[in-house]
């Protein structure tokens, strides 16, 4: 009396599941950290093009100032659909 193999095989099988799941888990938050880095990085950079902190050479800083804008939009347009996409997944 001890262990049958089908015992083994089916501890396996869970173990196997048990890390994917971990992986998964860990794959979204490493995701999420990438995409929110990538929001507040592009964040940064507008409102640094916008307050003049960063120019561009040979473009005027009002030109700069309104691409800031135009960053600032899609950026927030671009977080607010990701959003969406995250719950509207999750049903």
């Amino acid at each position: 009396m001890g262990i049958s193999w089908e015992e083994i095989l089916q501890w396996q099988r869970i173990k196997k599941k048990k890390n994917k799941m971990i992986k998964n888990i860990l794959s979204k938050i490493l995701n999420f950290v990438a995409w929110l880095t990538g929001v507040l990085v592009s964040l940064a950079v507008a409102f640094g093009m916008i307050d003049g902190v960063l120019s561009i050479r040979w473009i005027p800083q009002a030109v700069t100032a309104i691409f800031g804008w135009i960053v600032v939009a899609t950026t927030l347009i671009g977080a607010i659909i990701g959003i969406f996409k995250i719950f509207s997944r999750e049903k």
